[in-house]
């Protein structure tokens, strides 16, 4: 094979590469302990790279295994995105999302501990290559 064709033969395998990419609907789930009510701030670092905003976050939670409610305390988690992590890419400087800080606030007895579940949901760029990169 001349040096020629291998050239072409590499810059073929970079657009094969390239062509890979493909975008599909993904879920993101996270899980952290909380103790105690109050506010907490979770860095959620994506493993799959988002082309657009994904929805949430959707929050869910539950009393760790032992723990109980007691009634006018019941145990809430709400949550809200204070902070994307973002880059930009191309001539349009499209954003893409690979991560998020949110904001947790739990509220019920002093002493609960609650895992809080949080659900990220939308279209991210997959590229087996680089590992999620788009």
């Amino acid at each position: 094979m001349t040096p020629r064709r291998s050239r072409y033969d590499d810059a073929r395998a970079r657009v094969d590469r390239v062509e890979s990419v493909a975008a599909q609907e993904t879920r993101v789930n996270a899980r952290v302990l909380i103790e105690g009510s109050g506010e907490s701030l979770v860095e959620i670092v994506f493993p799959v790279t988002f082309g657009e905003q994904p929805f949430g976050p959707y929050i869910g939670a539950a009393l760790v295994a032992g723990d109980s409610a007691k009634e006018q305390f019941y145990p809430q988690a709400t949550g809200v995105v204070v902070q994307w992590r973002t880059f930009s890419r191309g001539i349009s400087e499209q954003d893409f999302y690979t991560g998020a800080t949110v904001a947790i606030r739990t509220d019920g007895k002093l002493d609960q501990k609650m895992w809080v579940s949080i659900k990220f949901e939308g279209v991210a760029l997959t590229n087996p290559v680089d590992r999620g990169a788009p």
